[in-house]
């Protein structure tokens, strides 16, 4: 069977820059956007900015699904290489468990739970939304930037303060440094 997208990469601007961005010049600028349009919206949309030579391009992907996450991260891996991207960075929300203080049985039904059905799927209290910013370079540099979200049931949502993580020993994951 096949698939169809039915979410589509929107372009929201290309930036012609003076000098050559740094992955650290990304970094701020994703992070910079992402707290004013959270502020403003209580979300913030799946953001990449892909740097390469003057150029700055920011295109969202909001993906609906899965198999949409992984097409357009396999899209957004493709563009990068065919345009010889030096360095991006990627806002998204995402949803992590936080499992504190349990019984060892308890421990391994939610784990099983969140293997099964997706972290998204654990009661509240044992999962934090946050807000993250990554950025990456050809050199195989990062940063990470990331803040939690309160959700409310009325009104918007709203951030709370920046944290800067160390991101040394090198994390992997799916959306992890796609310039290699």
């Amino acid at each position: 069977m096949r698939m169809l997208a039915t979410s589509r990469p929107i372009l929201q601007r290309i930036e012609n820059l003076d000098a050559v961005p740094s992955r650290q010049d990304l970094h701020e600028k994703a992070a910079a956007h992402a707290e004013e349009v959270f502020a403003r919206k209580g979300e913030a949309p799946i953001l990449w900015l892909i740097a390469h030579g003057l150029t700055v391009w920011w295109i969202e992907t909001p993906w609906q699904s899965q198999y949409e996450k992984d097409l357009f991260t396999r899209m957004m891996r493709s563009v990068m290489a065919d345009y010889r991207a030096h360095a991006y960075a990627f806002v998204s929300e995402v949803v992590f468990a936080s499992i504190r203080d349990e019984e060892p049985e308890k421990v391994a039904e939610l784990l099983a739970l969140a293997e099964r059905d997706g972290v998204a799927s654990l009661p509240a209290r044992y999962r934090d939304d946050a807000l993250v910013v990554s950025s990456f370079d050809r050199d195989g540099d990062c940063q990470l930037t990331r803040y939690l979200v309160t959700v409310r049931k009325r009104g918007p949502n709203f951030l709370g303060p920046r944290i800067d993580e160390e991101t040394s020993g090198h994390p992997e994951g799916r959306l992890w440094n796609l310039l290699k």
